[in-house]
């Protein structure tokens, strides 16, 4: 649920640079963690009206989003100020690929940007058979797999709200490497919570361990997504994201064919075919 906004990615940059220009370092942690939460909270909100409006009429179900992305784009153009940077900052032309070289040649950036990507391609496989894999583990119905799936996505929004305001707080008594610290804790986290999800023969504490794996991989972006803005110049965050954003789009584009892949190598074509026929694979929203 939450993956699904953050992939789209067509508006990452500017958001990067906008947090960088309206918020001091000190607070941009919590800031990423409050948009990260907007961003899932109303992704799932507009699936599930989407769902409902296309049930009457297809027409609708597109609509209504035509709709309200137009008072949205009004209220930005009419509400959002220009950042002071933006109107005071030299304009000139630069070249791209000397943008890229310069953001690639940031090692730190670099291994942010690739733990980023590899985190997004574990949710986005996980995400799209965590339905099949509940129904065939525990022998239950779509619906219950699905309504459990969402215990997850709670726990993200617990934990991207939960880990940039911590490594906020780190960094403002002094640890400078709190949000690299807070972000690797909660992916160790995530895998480590994770294992006994998919391991566990009762339902109740498979349950416990996914929402715990929630809170941990919804925990992993803010303060990462801070810590791109500390080590980069201004003049080239929206660059950095951007970089970012592909190799995430490509990431989660290609997770649910290696799941897939790997589960029928791995589960035999016999137990294949069956999960083929009880659920067809496809991306939770």
């Amino acid at each position: 649920m939450v993956e699904e906004c953050r992939a789209k990615g067509i508006d990452k940059p500017v958001v990067a640079s906008l947090v960088g220009d309206y918020f001091r370092p000190s607070e941009r942690g919590r800031v990423y963690g409050l948009v990260l939460a907007g961003e899932g909270t109303c992704t799932a909100i507009g699936l599930l009206v989407a769902g409902e409006l296309g049930a009457v009429s297809w027409r609708l179900g597109f609509g209504w989003l035509a709709a309200v992305g137009l008072l949205l784009g009004i209220a930005v153009a009419a509400l959002l100020r220009e950042p002071l940077r933006g109107s005071m900052e030299n304009a000139r032309r630069r070249s791209v690929w000397r943008d890229l070289r310069w953001v690639l040649s940031i090692r730190t950036n670099v291994v942010l940007v690739v733990g980023s990507s590899f985190g997004y391609f574990f949710f986005t496989g996980l995400s799209t058979f965590g339905v099949a894999l509940l129904c065939g583990r525990f022998q239950i119905g779509q619906a219950v797999a699905t309504l459990l799936i969402y215990v997850l996505g709670v726990g993200a929004l617990i934990g991207v709200l939960s880990t940039g305001r911590i490594a906020d707080r780190l960094t403002a008594r002094g640890h400078i490497s709190a949000r690299m610290m807070v972000g690797g804790m909660a992916f160790l986290a995530a895998a480590v919570f994770v294992l006994p999800t998919l391991l566990a023969d009762s339902l109740p504490l498979a349950l416990v361990f996914a929402f715990l794996a929630g809170i941990a991989l919804g925990g992993v972006n803010p303060p990462l997504n801070a810590a791109r803005l500390d080590i980069v110049h201004s003049r080239l965050w929206g660059t950095a994201e951007a970089v970012r954003t592909t190799l995430v789009s490509i990431s989660t584009g290609v997770a649910p064919l290696v799941f897939g892949v790997v589960s029928t190598h791995l589960g035999g074509s016999t137990a294949g075919t069956s999960a083929g026929h009880s659920l067809s694979p496809r991306p939770l929203r």
